[in-house]
């Protein structure tokens, strides 16, 4: 059997420079066709000549051959498998008035039309075997291909573009998921590089641990001056220094912790009354409730079903590209991105230990690397003296 070729799409016949049907079809030395007057108009008064196309050039001006091939089929609109001829608009009205001649197989223009016949039963090959996968005529069906799966050529070919569409789409998928997981990686590397020394400010007794590594609420009132910069109701912790530039990268102990709060703040934040986790309110963070809801606090709140329970959790920030990234250090895996954001201030890391909760979420936040830092749930108006610095 003949396989189904040949079939020309309407935009064959269009000049690429005007968008219309060829008029005066030539081809440049390349091999690509268009209108005379287009190609001679495009060249003109450009110091070189070049193909509109593919952008080969050419030494002077080149010489334009004649397109016989497209000047032959610009006035075709119809093809008929039956008379394997193809007709202009003029000559085909017999094939739409006549009524033996209206049940002939029309197609868009068509070269080579003896391929889109049956060369056994010299009939239009209008149907397509699904079991013996080509193309077939209807005599076939009581032949050869005699209670095989046929259905219309049309369907066929609208079935198989879908299934193109379909598996072009899976690769894209596959693609983009690749490329995800190698920029992941990327990160993780250039991760490793971002190493900072890290201090906390011991000013309040019951948030900080005696070493100054930690932060966590100790269920204590304290008898503290209120000033501009601290956090009057939210359990809340900023780091002494601001950034506004570069990257950095810092790993916090969350351990067993049911609930706690990480990320980065803008330095305009509203420090009175309740604290609105989100980038409309200056914050960038991820958090868990209850010990196991972790969401991306964006806007609004995304729920993360992880897979696995971080215990160490990593923060990167890239000012300039807009990022804020969380990590699993653990499980070497990404939890969640902030992308494409517009920082305007600097940015301060942020963290909160959460409530006490009766004794269920006793345990601090552990920083385990990186970064100057001092108590912002118990920030004070004042500079710390450098003795009350501690060096993790």
């Amino acid at each position: 059997m003949a396989s189904c070729r040949g079939l020309l799409s309407e935009e064959q016949f269009q000049c690429s420079l005007c968008s219309e049907v060829f008029s005066s079809p030539v081809s440049t030395p390349c091999g690509h066709s268009f209108c005379r007057a287009c190609i001679q108009g495009y060249w003109q008064g450009r110091g070189a000549c070049i193909c509109p196309r593919c952008g080969a050039g050419f030494p002077g001006r080149p010489g334009l051959c004649e397109n016989a091939f497209a000047r032959e089929m610009q006035a075709a609109v119809k093809s008929c498998l039956v008379c394997l001829t193809s007709y202009c608009q003029p000559h085909l009205e017999p094939h739409l008035r006549v009524e033996g001649l209206k049940r002939h197989k029309l197609l868009p223009p068509t070269a080579d039309l003896q391929d889109r016949q049956c060369r056994e039963h010299q009939r239009p090959l209008e149907l397509f075997c699904r079991s013996d996968q080509s193309c077939v005529c209807v005599l076939c069906t009581d032949t050869l291909h005699k209670s095989h799966d046929c259905i219309p050529a049309e369907r066929a070919w609208t079935e198989k573009q879908a299934q193109l569409k379909k598996t072009e789409a899976e690769v894209q998928q596959m693609m983009q998921d690749r490329w995800k997981k190698v920029e992941e990686i990327r990160q993780c590397v250039e991760l490793s590089r971002w190493a900072w020394c890290w201090t906390l400010t011991r000013r309040i007794p019951g948030w900080h641990s005696a070493d100054g590594g930690g932060v966590g609420d100790g269920e204590q009132e304290q008898d503290v001056p209120d000033g501009p910069l601290r956090f009057d109701r939210a359990p809340c912790v900023l780091a002494q220094d601001a950034f506004s530039s570069g990257r950095r990268y810092w790993e916090v102990q969350v351990g067993d912790k049911t609930s706690w709060d990480l990320g980065v703040a803008s330095a305009s934040i509203t420090r009175k009354g309740g604290v609105t986790l989100s980038p409309g309110y200056g914050f960038w963070a991820l958090c868990v409730r209850g010990g196991s809801e972790y969401q991306a606090c964006a806007d609004p709140p995304l729920p993360l079903p992880l897979r696995e329970r971080p215990r160490t959790v990593g923060v990167f920030l890239d000012y300039e590209a807009g990022q804020v990234s969380f990590y699993n250090v653990g499980a070497r895996t990404h939890i969640y991105s902030f992308t494409d954001c517009s920082f305007t201030e600097p940015l301060y890391p942020y963290f909160s230990p959460g409530v006490n909760d009766n004794g269920t979420n006793t345990a601090p936040l552990t920083i385990l690397s990186p970064v100057n830092h001092v108590g912002g749930g118990a920030s004070c108006d004042e500079q710390p003296e450098e003795e009350e610095l501690v060096r993790l």
